[in-house]
């Protein structure tokens, strides 16, 4: 019996035991009469006790777990949120984090990956976990999830995706603009998730979304497999009137969005011109002012002459001071077309044009008063 009570506190006492906290209903004493209930009680309480700890699966005294080979399942009060040891490596379309915290990883749906992106990508990316297969990345987007285009993941900045049981999902760095809102930048460049709206042609499969959302335009010159962004460089952006409302209309060819409308400046042409008369009719006469007012002409002093005649050279000295005066003027008038009792003249001419204007004429420009930004679109 002794040596039975000596079994017992060894276990109790055992490293492999440490920490699991037992209560025994009798306490022995050295030199004591064992009595063989007692013994029998204290052994079975440590059975029961020892059964309840960790070894059984279920218990409460576990406080701290080291060097597990598997992660506890999320089901078993374990975490689905998985933290890279270092900086993702690969390439900027092709990332890999090689091992995490807590490891190893599955690829299991809801398990997040917390990384620090080593790369910005410039295009669909795909990411390969603790060894897993390199599987694709999405991003949310208001039309969905799309492939990643370029630009959603920034090197340097902490990264989150899930894996929902097909690809991994963004998400960090969501932007809150639907596919296709078009936002002004004071940028030369558009930001990241952005395409600048210059009329450039863009990848159909690549922003697929975009492509969408705009009616999935015709390829035209673009050619196969690609379409062209709106074009808004040097335009004013109006809301598309399809002539229902009571506003005034601005007839717009076939009236679709992303089509431009107007110039910025124009040549008139004679048929823009309102019809003007120029004169009674063809012919016509034109009325001339003359006026010349009285004066007199007077040369003042001494002066000589002399007259070559029948009877010789005749020569003299005079003194004059008005040769002539006049204190009505010159006056002409008609009465044919003129204004009567007024100083002027109307000649009647065959049939004549007159032309202005110039054989080289400037445009008139027609743009108001305008502050020029970029216009950018979201893909």
């Amino acid at each position: 019996m002794i040596k039975a009570l000596a079994l017992l506190f060894t276990l109790i006492t055992s490293p492999a035991f440490a920490g699991v906290s037992c209560t025994l209903p009798f306490q022995l004493q050295n030199n004591q009469l064992a009595d063989a209930s007692q013994v029998m009680a204290n052994y079975n309480a440590l059975v029961t006790c020892l059964g309840l700890a960790a070894a059984a699966g279920t218990n409460n005294d576990i406080t701290s777990l080291n060097a597990l080979t598997t992660p506890i399942r999320p089901a078993l009060g374990g975490t689905s949120v998985y933290t890279a040891s270092a900086t993702s490596t690969g390439s900027a379309n092709a990332q890999v984090v090689a091992t995490t915290v807590p490891t190893p990883y599955a690829l299991v749906q809801n398990n997040k990956i917390i990384f620090t992106a080593g790369f910005s990508n410039t295009t669909n990316m795909t990411l390969a976990v603790g060894g897993t297969p390199a599987t694709s990345v999405f991003r949310r987007t208001t039309d969905g999830v799309q492939p990643l285009a370029g630009g959603e993941i920034i090197a340097g900045t902490i990264t989150e995706v899930v894996f929902d049981g097909v690809q991994y999902q963004l998400m960090s760095n969501v932007s809150p603009f639907p596919v296709g809102t078009v936002l002004d930048t004071i940028s030369a460049a558009a930001d990241a998730g952005f395409l600048l709206m210059n009329g450039s042609c863009q990848p159909t499969a690549t922003f697929t979304a975009l492509w969408t959302k705009m009616g999935s335009p015709a390829s035209g010159s673009c050619g196969a497999g690609n379409f062209a962004l709106p074009d808004g460089r040097g335009s004013v952006v109006a809301m598309l009137d399809s002539g229902g409302s009571t506003n005034i209309n601005i007839y717009c060819g076939a009236n679709q969005i992303g089509t431009i409308c107007g110039q910025q400046q124009r040549i008139l042409s004679t048929a823009m011109l309102p019809l003007t008369t120029t004169g009674a009719g063809s012919p016509h006469a034109h009325s001339v002012f003359i006026r010349d007012p009285g004066h007199t002409h007077s040369p003042g002093g001494l002066f000589s002459t002399s007259v070559a005649g029948a009877l010789g050279v005749t020569s003299g000295s005079f003194s004059t001071t008005t040769i002539q005066s006049n204190t009505t003027g010159i006056h002409a008038n008609s009465v044919n077309g003129g204004l009567a009792a007024t100083d002027d003249a109307t000649a009647t001419e065959s049939a004549h044009t007159h032309t202005f204007g110039s054989a080289s004429p400037n445009a008139v420009p027609t743009v108001q008063s305008t502050v020029l930004l970029n216009r950018q679109i979201k893909y």
